[in-house]
C-alpha cells in the first residue's frame, strides 16, 4: 500500500503559485513570440499585448489593427 501526500485545497489560481508553476507570459500580437507580461506595451488601437522587442522596432499596432489600417489607407480603384 502506498501513501500519497495530500494536495493543498486551494483554488486553481493559487495552486500554481504554491507549487512554483507561476506563468506570466503573454503572446505578442505582432510577432507571435511569448514574452513576460511586464515587458511589453499595449496596441495603440485595441490594447492587446505588443512585446518590448516589437516596440523597440517601432511597432505600435497588432497584426489585426495594422491590417485594418492598411485596408482603410489603401483607396479602392474605381472603374468609371
Amino acid at each position: 500500500m502506498t501513501v500519497q501526500a495530500a494536495k493543498p485545497r486551494v483554488g486553481p489560481q493559487l495552486e500554481g503559485v504554491l507549487l512554483g508553476k507561476e506563468h506570466d507570459g503573454m503572446i505578442c500580437r505582432s510577432c507571435g513570440n511569448e514574452e513576460r507580461a511586464s515587458e511589453g506595451y499595449p496596441c495603440t488601437e485595441c490594447g492587446t499585448f505588443i512585446c518590448v522587442i516589437c516596440s523597440l522596432r517601432g511597432v505600435t499596432l497588432c497584426k489585426e489593427c495594422a491590417a485594418k489600417a492598411e485596408r482603410t489607407a489603401t483607396p479602392q480603384a474605381d472603374d468609371a
